[in-house]
């Protein structure tokens, strides 16, 4: 009789050698960790870091939301809690999207300026320090930076 018992548990899909995935708690918590990091790592990207956080958001973005359509497809009544979450992934993937096509506009139009002053070595073709205001820069003795 236990033997048959077996036998029906593994025909339900059950199989005991397969490890234990992560519960839907857990699956919620770690994406909404993950539209947290989306949410923040955005707007903070256009400020310091550039297309590679935006880029970086934006996988945790999609990777959110992709953890929260698996927790809702799984599950016959849907709760509010899941339905934020999934709200707060679209929040999440709008922000790193314009963010990471905001720095890419920004990376096309300042590379040729950027590898102009790296071939040169005169970082004044990149920044005009002459045009401020009030300060001035000194003379210098050479066109490069390296002396």
């Amino acid at each position: 009789m236990d033997e048959n018992q077996r036998k029906e548990d593994n025909q339900a899909g059950e199989n005991p050698m397969q490890p234990p995935t992560l519960g839907r708690t857990a699956q919620l918590k770690s994406a909404q960790s993950l539209v947290t990091f989306g949410i923040i790592a955005g707007p903070v990207s256009m400020l310091l870091g550039g297309v590679l956080v935006s880029s970086i958001a934006l996988a945790c973005s999609i990777i959110a939301y992709v953890k929260v359509r698996g927790v809702i497809s799984s599950e016959e009544s849907i709760d509010a809690t899941a339905r934020a979450i999934q709200r707060q992934a679209l929040v999440a993937l709008a922000v790193s999207s314009v963010a990471l096509v905001f720095n890419a506009i920004y990376l096309v139009i300042m590379m040729p300026s950027i590898i102009e002053a790296v071939s040169s070595g005169d970082l004044s073709t990149m920044f005009d320090f002459g045009n401020m205001p009030g300060q001035q820069t000194p003379p210098a003795e050479t066109s490069s930076i390296w002396g």
